[in-house]
């Protein structure tokens, strides 16, 4: 029986779905399990353009909510009041262009919020407004799909920018571009970056002169380190630790000048 330390998974439960779960000293997973978790959120400053209370959150891959009016519904995001009135936005970064408004963001209760449906194995960044009295914690629920892959874009390395530089180098960090956001299974094997490097098979072998792929967890109470930022195989990625209920941005880089954004890699999660 493979076991989770419940510390892990404070503050989630776990529904069966056409399983058993036992807990004794842990909580046994299969991989058909049902997730509901109370998940707190960080809410942004009302009108502020901080990183503070950008909420990046793993969805379950099958989940109820369709699009992102159903999860702005759901979740009790704040959608309702006239247009001087502070609404919550849901975003996805596209790791082609860099871009949000290409990847998709809306206001909760507009007509766009509607029309732009939840890709499985995606994280989106949520964003509550303080002064719109919005929840500070929500509800996610859903189950897990075993066979949906996730697809990972190139990091690229700009031209004139060293391959002898460990991780990315800073001119691809710099760029939206080639960021993946993805969600984390609510079951995940994965306990720190490290674990999702060798789970994901990400780029982390070579000496310190051959770049390796990068993670990033967000902190969204954290104006001043929004983001804990890890290299595969390094020390740092064995000790930062994943937080259950958010995404992970995940870069994987080439080893010289190269075309940015190719699809590089086709994955499925680990997971009890």
């Amino acid at each position: 029986m493979l076991m989770r330390k419940t510390s892990y998974l404070a503050g989630s439960v776990a529904l069966a779905t056409a399983a058993i779960l036992l807990i004794a000293g842990g909580t046994a997973f299969a991989s058909n399990t049902g997730f509901k978790m109370n998940l707190a959120i960080t809410l942004n400053p009302a009108g502020a353009e901080t990183a503070f209370g950008d909420n990046w959150v793993s969805i379950p891959y099958n989940n109820p909510y369709v699009n992102y009016a159903g999860l702005c519904t759901q979740l009790g995001l704040a959608s309702t009041g006239g247009p001087l009135v502070a609404k919550a936005t849901v975003s996805y970064l596209d790791p082609v262009s860099g871009s949000f408004t290409i990847g998709g963001t809306a206001q909760c209760g507009s007509a766009t919020s509607a029309t732009l449906n939840l890709v499985a194995g995606r994280a989106y960044l949520l964003r509550q407004p303080a002064a719109a009295g919005g929840p500070a914690s929500v509800i996610i629920v859903g189950s897990h799909n075993p066979t949906a892959p996730i697809t990972l874009k190139n990091g690229c390395l700009a031209a004139g920018c060293s391959a002898g530089v460990p991780g990315p180098c800073p001119a691809q960090q710099s760029t939206p571009k080639s960021n993946n956001w993805v969600s984390v299974p609510y079951h995940t094997t994965a306990i720190n970056a490290q674990d999702l490097c060798n789970s994901m098979g990400l780029s982390q072998t070579g000496g310190p002169l051959v770049p390796k792929a990068l993670i990033q967890i967000p902190q969204p109470d954290n104006a001043g380190v929004p983001f804990l930022t890890a290299v595969c195989g390094t020390g740092a990625a064995l000790t930062t630790n994943l937080v259950l209920g958010r995404g992970v941005n995940i870069r994987e880089p080439v080893t010289g000048d190269g075309v940015c954004n190719t699809p590089v890699k086709s994955i499925i999660p680990a997971h009890f």
